[in-house]
């Protein structure tokens, strides 16, 4: 009986703290919509999408759970490190420190998601360079920040169509660099959602 209520005590203080003030219901909502989405692209045997046919709209997961998830993570990022006023000085480098470990630990881990021989592609590596990549933006107000993400999102898909035609990635070292990266997907051209 005590042991019941020790683990009910401990269950409600756990989803007090998964569901606390501080949350916010559509940022949840949409991380929850990008896993589900992912989970559809790769589980699901998609058709392709159709606005005649309803049956196939579920294509809609297809590419765009992931893009969703680069957003999510430049918007999380920046509610983390102070939103509309960005942090600065020492709690800017202790941002920086944490961001960049979560950045190692995100790859490492989708590192080893690959080395099982999953047979998906892993977001993960990308999703740590995505995160590294923020690093220098960190310090930039809004408006800053949409003119850069403006200029690379008008100039990051031609630098990635040349990256992607160079012969590099038709050999055997290339393939290796491709998973190490998360090459599928172009953090290059990402980096603007985040």
């Amino acid at each position: 009986m005590a042991a019941e209520a020790e683990l009910t005590g401990r269950l409600a203080r756990n989803w007090n703290h998964l569901d606390g003030p501080g949350r916010m219901a559509g940022v949840d909502l949409a991380r929850g919509l990008a896993v589900l989405g992912m989970f559809a692209a790769h589980l699901i045997a998609l058709p392709d999408f159709s606005w005649e046919d309803p049956a196939t709209w579920l294509d809609v997961a297809s590419g765009r759970s992931s893009i969703l998830f680069a957003t999510l993570a430049g918007l999380s990022i920046g509610l983390v490190t102070g939103g509309s006023a960005p942090v600065a000085g020492a709690d800017l480098q202790r941002a920086r420190v944490r961001l960049g470990t979560r950045a190692g630990l995100i790859w490492v881990l989708g590192i080893l998601l690959i080395a099982t021989g999953v047979p998906v592609y892993v977001i993960l590596p990308a999703y740590g360079i995505l995160f590294l990549l923020s690093l220098p933006f960190l310090p930039l107000r809004s408006r800053a920040l949409f003119a850069v993400a403006a200029v690379l999102a008008a100039v990051m898909p031609f630098v990635q169509v040349v990256l992607d035609a160079l012969p590099l990635w038709k050999t055997e070292s290339g393939a290796l660099l491709d998973a190490v990266l998360g090459w599928h997907y172009p953090f290059t051209v990402w980096i603007a959602f985040l």
